[in-house]
């Protein structure tokens, strides 16, 4: 059975993000631990940090017909947490940012799934009760078409 469009794109954004290892180029090997959906805590637990989390939280079709062209619009945002624990974690949770922001960056088409990516923000966060901790969260929103009523093409 043929994936969804979503689908596709969620699974481009998943294998981009796993190139992004300093053999590619990238200033971080943030790429070896690549998880989707995966809970905050329990990755803090059980996964080697640094990883990614992604997520594809929210598909804005308020502006889905687009004239008698016979398509919809869909509005994907997709959030990238990174968590991290190492030490000077600020510069290293900067130096992960730019590495995710890079990588999408590439192809904002997505292989020609969709027709734009666009940045929407990223934030960092620093604990330091406990033990040092840092997450970043990157969201930025894909643009694609679908056949009216017809998520598969």
């Amino acid at each position: 059975m043929a994936d969804s469009i979503r689908q596709r794109i969620v699974d481009a954004v998943d294998t981009r993000l796993k190139t992004i290892l300093v053999a590619n180029g990238y200033e971080s090997n943030l790429g070896r631990s690549v998880f989707a959906w995966h809970d905050r805590e329990l990755a803090v637990e059980v996964i080697d940090l640094p990883c990614i989390i992604w997520r594809d939280t929210d598909c804005d079709d308020s502006n889905a017909t687009v004239g008698t062209l016979g398509y919809h619009l869909h509005a994907l945002r997709m959030e990238c947490e990174i968590l991290d624990n190492r030490d000077a974690i600020p510069v290293m949770l900067r130096k992960e940012v730019a590495d995710v922001i890079k990588a999408i960056g590439t192809d904002t088409t997505w292989g020609g799934l969709a027709n734009r990516t666009n940045p929407i923000s990223h934030t960092l966060e620093v604990n330091q009760t406990e033990k040092l901790e840092g997450r970043a969260t990157i969201t930025f929103q894909i643009e694609f078409y679908t056949k009216k009523w017809n998520p598969y093409v």
